[in-house]
């Protein structure tokens, strides 16, 4: 039985939202996956997603439907993360073909962030060129003193968040490509590749370096270690 979610009418709305909350059969998580698409921003849309985690499996192909559909690049990150929490099948092939455009600094889908979550080593090549892609570009910016604030702003975000989910994977290639950008014109990147081998490492240079470099760090730069 398919639920209509009225969003004018606060108290039905709110009643609606709670009996979905509830209610664990397919119909209900389907409506509150439908409510999610449209993207309310609230605490609702907040308690929906909490509600499709927590009936994983059941939910995981309402999930994967949602990120497909999905408008929003806060949907889409919402979606995969949990996706990603439970290794749902099929995700990779969804998120590596994302990854590159996900460029839309502040309202980034965080797929870099997803792939970690993940933790698939498939990932790592496509991780290791979004880290690489905007080097000639921040050297070119660094050469030049006048680097581009608008378009330098998402690529630096991209960057660092490949660097950091790059510390999930103990691979040679993640490590060579963490330590090749040690000497990236950008410090921010330089301090996402230190939190990185830090986590990977646990060495007390990246520390060391780690703690130095993090009273600089830009506000934009997000350093989540997930140790």
């Amino acid at each position: 039985k398919k639920v209509k979610i009225s969003l004018d009418d606060g108290p039905a709305f709110e009643r609606t939202i709670n009996d979905l909350l509830e209610d664990t059969s397919a119909a209900a998580t389907e409506s509150l996956a439908a409510f999610c698409l449209h993207h309310s921003h609230d605490e609702y849309e907040d308690s929906a997603f909490r509600a499709l985690s927590k009936r994983y499996p059941a939910s995981g192909e309402t999930l994967l439907m949602l990120l497909r559909a999905a408008h929003s690049t806060c949907t889409m990150q919402a979606t995969a993360r949990i996706l990603a929490e439970h290794g749902h099948p099929g995700l990779l092939e969804i998120l590596l073909p994302a990854l590159p455009r996900d460029l839309n600094w502040p309202f980034d889908m965080d797929i870099a962030g997803s792939l970690d979550r993940l933790g698939d080593p498939a990932a790592v090549g496509a991780l290791v060129d979004l880290l690489d892609v905007g080097r000639p570009a921040a050297e070119a910016e660094a050469e030049s003193g006048a680097p581009g604030f608008g378009d330098r702003l998402p690529r630096l975000y991209a960057r660092v968040r490949a660097a950091l989910a790059l510390g999930r994977f103990d691979t040679a290639e993640a490590r060579d490509a963490l330590t090749r950008c040690l000497a990236d014109p950008d410090a921010d990147v330089i301090l996402a590749c230190r939190a990185a081998l830090y986590r990977l490492t646990g060495a007390a240079e990246h520390e060391e370096a780690l703690r130095a470099g993090l009273a600089q760090s830009l506000p934009y730069t997000e350093l989540d270690l997930r140790t």
